[in-house]
């Protein structure tokens, strides 16, 4: 299962062809995303104040399974975070809540983000 990251959500809902062309690549029938990307996205595209960019958010939204922040993904995102805080390595709150989510479900996470989210023990990450 690929869960995809909001920077390729984005730029797919920007018909970016590259992120057109990783979406087909990792075939939307496996792919899914996460409550926190949701949230990501739609408080983007209602500080847009575009009614367009926001029924294209939830389109896009509604055509993917959504996963959750579980107790299973708490239990994951704390353990990587007081290993990170070991090394001084902390992520941003958003990006830490959606690595959790992935690693607890051994889900693979497509993002560019690979800075951040290759720090993450464990976290199976792919660059789109």
């Amino acid at each position: 299962m690929f869960v995809l990251d909001s920077d390729l959500l984005v730029s797919a809902l920007r018909n970016k062809a590259d992120a057109v062309s990783a979406l087909e690549k990792f075939q939307m029938q496996s792919c899914c995303t996460t409550s926190v990307n949701a949230l990501e996205l739609l408080a983007g595209a209602f500080a847009s104040k575009r009614e367009s960019n926001v029924s294209s958010a939830k389109a896009l939204l509604s055509a993917l399974p959504l996963i959750e922040f579980d107790y299973l993904a708490a239990e994951k995102t704390a353990l990587f975070q007081a290993a990170l805080q070991e090394k001084g390595q902390m992520l941003e709150i958003r990006d830490a809540l959606i690595a959790g989510i992935a690693s607890s479900r051994g889900a693979i996470l497509v993002t560019r983000n690979l800075k951040h989210f290759n720090r993450v023990p464990g976290l199976k990450v792919v660059k789109w």
